[in-house]
């Protein structure tokens, strides 16, 4: 009896946990932001940065990617879709926890009892959920805008593997921007800049190849390089490149993780003593 009395509240904190994430979400705030922010948002992105790399035109996307080399076009648009993908799931997951503290629902979280762990995971479930979805869309629609015939001949089973690493690694990472965000006025300011350099010096419009080498170990500490460099590796069959970009994938986004949280309890601690803990930063 205690037994299901204990599953019973783990699974009621789950639910809270989900609902919490849900309702907290301002890209939730009605279906039409939703949709706007989780579909049409990062599609149009997709197809823009599929553009900004020089092997596709409009003409082409007109007709089914007319004149443009297969392999090349494949390489850009997997860039381009999954580097989407993992710069707006970092975007509404960082926006989605520094958003916590004008809901009322840091304090909530921060003093909840025992089950606040279970509330975390189902927070956490429920952003990568989201965003899953999001990146699925997002990567079908694109796809058959630019190649239809190519959905017959997928590597499915690499490409979910690459689409799982790269939003758990972006999660990790956002949880970082989100905890610096808590120490800004202003919590979109540091996305908003993100937002504008990661497409650039992330390998979603060219290869990070074109980087000079020490501006590539520099970037290669955010989870995105590694991500594109895995999508470009599929199209190319290159296990080897593959395994080991999405290795760095998930050893940058726990890094990222780990950093994050060590900084999240810094802030909310010295907010904490300070009296500002729902306030607008330091």
């Amino acid at each position: 009896m205690r037994m299901m009395i204990k599953k019973s509240r783990i699974w009621t904190s789950f639910r809270i946990g989900v609902r919490i994430a849900v309702n907290g979400m301002p890209s939730l705030s009605s279906w039409q932001t939703a949709m706007m922010r989780m579909v049409v948002e990062p599609l149009l992105s997709t197809l823009l940065y599929i553009l900004f790399s020089g092997v596709l035109t409009w003409e082409d996307l007109a007709v089914q990617h007319g004149q443009a080399s297969g392999q090349q076009l494949m390489e850009a648009t997997y860039a381009a879709v999954f580097g989407a993908c993992a710069v707006s799931t970092s975007m509404a997951v960082s926006e989605a926890l520094a958003w916590d503290r004008f809901e009322g629902t840091l304090v909530y979280v921060i003093f909840a009892p025992k089950s606040s762990l279970m509330i975390w995971l189902g927070r956490v479930g429920a952003l990568v959920g989201i965003t899953t979805v999001s990146s699925i869309v997002t990567f079908f629609v694109t796809v058959l805008l630019v190649d239809a015939r190519s959905l017959l001949s997928l590597q499915y089973g690499e490409l979910l593997l690459t689409l799982i690493v790269s939003i758990l690694a972006s999660c990790g990472f956002a949880v970082c921007v989100a905890a610096v965000s808590l120490l800004t006025r202003d919590m979109y300011t540091i996305p908003n800049i993100l937002a504008a350099f990661l497409p650039i010096i992330g390998g979603m419009i060219a290869p990070m190849s074109v980087f000079p080498r020490v501006l590539r170990s520099v970037f290669g500490v955010l989870p995105l390089p590694h991500v594109t460099d895995a999508a470009r590796a599929v199209v190319l069959n290159n296990a080897n490149a593959w395994v080991g970009s999405l290795g760095l994938t998930l050893i940058s986004g726990v890094a990222w993780c780990l950093l994050g949280y060590v900084l999240w309890r810094v802030s909310l601690a010295v907010q904490r003593q300070r009296g500002t803990l729902s306030s607008l930063g330091f």
